[in-house]
């Protein structure tokens, strides 16, 4: 197996735990603009320990653990990044977590936190509530001191947000959402709405916001959303904002430990913490599951080498 050589300002990692994300299924099926050209490998978020360091790398050593951000290439043993696109894992986080940590909890931490300023006894509605950005969204609200209202499609998935800290629950095949939102805030609205869904839902959500009430557009699950009258958002001082990671990996690593940190931390304080639900000990099987990522309300997949035990 080649090794691949490092370039001033990179750093190399051998992998020891990588993140299936719905990006690398999109990559695989050609689904992604631009198109990657032939041939590659897939993975954009990876745990491991740093193996060389190029010329001008200074604040980054051998043997350090990281987690790192790629465009692609974290399905192998060994993967190149810039030294900027690579953090320091927490102390006690495990290589399995660390890699399905990034593109999971950090946009819903960066979303929540950053975008919509969310503060404490503010209520939250999470849209697709039982996938995995809304997963991470419910965990991140909590640790903030909002209160959380998911919203599913069937009672299994609302089962699965109750356990990962929902205050409330809407089915919204089986009740109108915004009628149920009217019980549940008193006819105040909600300040908050984390939708990574799209679809008709979205519509009803943005409906459903309080004054000053921030709506979160994280992405576009069920479809794009509906048009919309520019006098919903008037009408009650609303924001719309769009919300995109892709921006965080030209942040500086400052502004992104600094994520990373509080998230953990945070997480520790509640009692809680990122959760890889299901790890795949080699490449079989990766395409499948991440496919399985998307359909069914699993938090994180990953795979991992057979040294990713970390003590």
């Amino acid at each position: 197996m080649l090794t691949p050589d490092v370039g001033p300002g990179e750093v190399r990692i051998r992998v020891m735990a990588a993140g299936v994300s719905a990006n690398d299924l999109l990559l695989v099926q050609g689904m992604t603009s631009p198109k990657p050209s032939l041939p590659f490998t897939p993975g954009s978020e990876v745990a491991g320990v740093i193996d060389a360091v190029g010329p001008g790398v200074q604040d980054i050593a051998v043997d350090d653990h990281v987690i790192a951000l790629t465009s692609a290439g974290g399905f192998a043993e060994f993967v190149v990044v810039p030294s900027d696109a690579v953090v320091e894992i927490p102390e006690g986080m495990a290589y399995t977590t660390a890699a399905g940590f990034i593109l999971t909890y950090a946009p819903a931490h960066h979303a929540l936190k950053q975008r919509a300023a969310l503060q404490a006894g503010e209520t939250v509605l999470v849209l697709g509530a039982a996938g995995a950005s809304g997963l991470a969204a419910i965990e991140v609200a909590k640790m903030l001191g909002a209160r959380v209202i998911a919203a599913a499609s069937t009672d299994e998935k609302l089962q699965l947000a109750k356990r990962f800290g929902a205050d409330h629950r809407i089915n919204y095949t089986d009740i109108d959402m915004r009628e149920a939102l009217k019980v549940l805030t008193d006819g105040a609205g909600v300040d908050v709405v984390f939708d990574p869904v799209g679809g008709e839902e979205a519509e009803s959500a943005l409906r459903s916001l309080a004054l000053c009430g921030r709506h979160l557009i994280m992405g576009f699950a069920a479809g794009p959303v509906a048009p919309i009258s520019p006098n919903a958002l008037h009408a009650r001082g609303a924001a719309l904002i769009g919300v995109q990671w892709a921006p965080m990996r030209a942040c500086t690593r400052m502004y992104r430990r600094t994520i990373w940190k509080s998230w953990w931390h945070g997480t520790r304080r509640a009692s809680s913490s990122p959760r890889s639900v299901r790890c795949l000990p080699s490449i079989r099987g990766r395409r499948r599951s991440a496919r399985r990522r998307i359909a069914a309300p699993w938090g994180v997949w990953c795979w991992t080498s057979a040294a990713a035990s970390r003590s």
